[in-house]
């Protein structure tokens, strides 16, 4: 299941003010980065997983859980500290702006956030995408500015970008133009499975 399905369809408009409020509280408890050039991984694990009827971050496959490999292969890409959006209760994890807000909410949200600790670059993925690999998110981390995938939302590089302009974005297929990202080619088209349902899961 591709991850152009990926929707923010409950997402709700918050305030500019409470925004940025919230990326000023959160700030004061994360890291600054080891160098100015570092990567954050921005790892999206806040879903309902409705669809699944269980949490999808803790599902086994291939001898580890989709939040362990995930993780995983944000580092192998270059990622230099991984952030877990939505799981506030990890050591590694952060507390979404606004639980059920969607995806866009959230990214934007951390990464303003840690803007204001002076980490400057972001690469984005999904906890259910277990197909993606390192070379093709390092592909969009060399870039000089955001990169995407054409024709996916989600992985996303984020860089050079201007918080005000994605402020107001509620809607994760609506993030890259927001940022002004380069659309690449993309790759093989299983690498963006999403792991949404148990069919999805027997079907890698």
């Amino acid at each position: 299941m591709a991850n152009r399905r990926i929707t923010d369809a409950g997402a709700r408009p918050l305030a500019a003010g409470l925004f940025r409020a919230y990326e000023a509280g959160m700030a004061r408890s994360l890291p600054s980065p080891a160098r100015p050039d570092a990567l954050a991984g921005l790892l999206l694990a806040g879903g309902r997983s409705s669809r699944m009827g269980r949490d999808k971050a803790l599902i086994e496959w291939r001898g580890e859980t989709l939040l362990d490999r995930a993780r995983r292969t944000l580092c192998e890409a270059g990622a230099d500290q991984v952030f877990v959006l939505g799981r506030p209760e990890l050591a590694d994890g952060l507390a979404d702006v606004e639980p059920g807000a969607g995806p866009a909410r959230a990214v934007t949200a951390a990464a303003g956030a840690l803007r204001v600790r002076g980490w400057v670059r972001f690469l984005a993925i999904p906890v259910d995408m277990p197909l993606m690999t390192a070379p093709a998110l390092a592909r969009l981390a060399a870039q000089a500015g955001s990169a995407v995938y054409d024709g996916w939302p989600l992985p996303l590089y984020l860089t050079r970008i201007t918080m005000a302009r994605l402020e107001n974005v509620h809607s994760v297929k609506d993030l890259a133009a927001a940022s002004g990202a380069t659309r690449l080619p993309s790759p093989e088209e299983r690498l963006f499975a999403n792991v949404n349902t148990p069919g999805d899961l027997t079907a890698l």
